[in-house]
């Protein structure tokens, strides 16, 4: 019975986790979040190049 029991717990606690993903995701799409991902994205792109220019140099 335990086993059954812990198999539950799993899955409720996977489940859980799911819905609290697909509240984030919910969020995530938001325009204001997604000029804010723009933004940290183009921000590690530049991070990115800069590092390479110091290998190529180097």
């Amino acid at each position: 019975m335990g086993g059954c029991e812990r198999i539950m717990n799993d899955r409720q606690r996977i489940e859980k986790w799911i819905k609290g993903v697909e509240r984030l995701l919910a969020e995530w799409s938001r325009p204001d979040i997604q000029r804010w991902r723009k933004a940290l994205q183009e921000e590690d792109r530049r991070e990115d190049r800069g590092k390479r220019d110091v290998v190529h140099s180097g």
